[in-house]
């Protein structure tokens, strides 16, 4: 066998098992990209509207809300680029056959990078729940309405670009109108905004007179 004359290669392989090593290594990266590719485009394809994912989606809800929770309209689940669901009349009941919902969701969009829900790093592209109804001490002590908390961008046409986290709604007769300032940030064409930490959501009901309602909301709105 010839001597490798290339200084490089002849200190890297100087033994024999350091290149099977190399080798493998390298195999094993390929197949590693490969399957994590195969994954991710089996995830983009995974999405829909179809019963088992209505199902999923209802049995999530209903461990999340410790109710029994039924989609009305699915319009969309997607996983991959994004994790994304977008849904009409969702009802919860307490027990299954009950006639009158304990706490109705008229409308509900929700959409994230996969990377962010993956490390959960609370970047969010969409976040709108509109028309919640819950009765009295299902959620909360008095019967609770929120008629739209969302992830708003204002400003533009000449005038600077803020980002909120609002909550609108009524609680015990009282009118509640929160805008909690987010940061955000452009990915390309679209705006990514970062969920407020649970802990700022208490305090901005605290400061708005509603002591009573903060330790009810204060809490994680996605895993």
């Amino acid at each position: 066998m010839p001597e490798e004359t290339d200084p490089i290669r002849k200190d890297f392989c100087k033994k024999e098992s350091l290149c099977k090593v190399a080798r493998v290594g390298i195999r094993t990266l390929l197949i590693f990209v490969f399957v994590l590719a195969l994954m991710l485009g089996m995830l983009a394809m995974a999405g829909g509207t179809s019963a088992p994912l209505r199902q999923g989606i209802e049995q999530y809800l209903t461990q999340a809300a410790q109710m029994h929770a039924k989609v009305g309209t699915l319009e969309g689940v997607t996983f991959f680029p994004d994790v994304s669901i977008h849904a009409e009349d969702i009802t919860f009941v307490k027990t299954v056959g009950d006639e009158n919902p304990a706490m109705v969701v008229e409308r509900m969009d929700i959409s994230l990078p996969f990377w962010s829900y993956i490390f959960g790093s609370r970047k969010m592209e969409e976040f709108i729940i509109e028309g919640v109804h819950a009765g009295e001490g299902v959620l909360t002590p008095h019967a609770l309405t929120i008629d739209k908390t969302a992830l708003e961008l204002t400003g533009g046409a000449g005038l600077p670009e803020s980002s909120w986290f609002i909550i609108r709604g009524k609680y015990d007769k009282r009118s509640i109108d929160l805008q909690i300032p987010v940061t955000s940030e452009k990915d390309g064409v679209r705006t990514l905004y970062r969920l407020p930490p649970p802990g700022s959501i208490g305090k901005a009901l605290e400061e708005a007179g509603f002591s009573d309602l903060a330790g009810y909301l204060a809490v994680p709105i996605v895993p």
